[in-house]
């Protein structure tokens, strides 16, 4: 799907970018503060700055696509990326058994003052995509409450939007397969309908890597 006429997107987004206020401290950890996003790793401050200013053409994108929807919701949102996946690991949710999931490539998690946006840099293929997929996340429990949302329609909205890219100056695209999914689909078949609609969020990350790629895959495609 293609929006077209983004006219006012990079005049704004290069305004935000003016409010980058770059520091590093002595253990090796950056940070980069923009208009919108406060964003600190070990990383390196480039890779920082290029995620700070993805999240802020990306936020600007959704807002002249969707004007009516709450882009803050009041709270600030922190991003933290790690270098790799290594560093990342002892910070991943666990699974019930005490085991780190490391199916996971970023996290949202809310808070009443502060979100986090977690993940590390290069874990997947377009690495930004998970960067695009967590901000949804925000965005939908700022605008409607992630609980009240039932996991097929969250996580199909965020991988929706996770393929996320501009094709011009004028134009952006969203909506194209994230990789791998349609073969998955062909490969595994559709998850029964009973089970995928009563799936829970526990039960959706309770499940193993596969079974939980394939949700995402299935949520995507509905």
């Amino acid at each position: 799907m293609h929006f077209q006429s983004l006219t006012k997107l990079f005049l704004t987004v290069l305004v935000a970018l003016w409010c980058f206020v770059p520091a590093r401290g002595a253990d090796g950890w950056s940070q980069v503060q923009s208009k919108n996003f406060f964003v600190i790793g070990d990383a390196g401050a480039g890779e920082l700055s290029r995620t700070a200013a993805r999240l802020e053409q990306f936020r600007e994108a959704v807002r002249q696509m969707f004007p009516q929807l709450k882009l803050d919701g009041g709270v600030r949102t922190n991003v933290i990326l790690f270098k790799d996946a290594a560093a990342y690991a002892p910070f991943k949710p666990k699974r019930t058994d005490g085991s780190i999931d490391s199916s996971v490539t970023g996290f949202f998690v809310a808070g009443e003052d502060v979100n986090y946006i977690t993940l590390a840099v290069g874990e997947k293929p377009g690495a930004f995509g998970t960067v695009f997929h967590e901000y949804i996340h925000f965005l939908l429990d700022a605008n409607i409450g992630r609980s009240d949302l039932p996991p097929w329609l969250g996580e199909g909205l965020a991988e929706y939007f996770e393929t996320f890219q501009f094709v011009d100056d004028q134009r952006v695209m969203v909506g194209s397969p994230p990789p791998g999914h349609l073969a998955l689909l062909r490969q595994n078949g559709l998850i029964p309908f009973s089970a995928f609609l009563a799936a829970t969020n526990a039960s959706v990350h309770r499940g193993t890597g596969e079974s939980r790629t394939l949700f995402y895959a299935q949520s995507w495609a509905l």
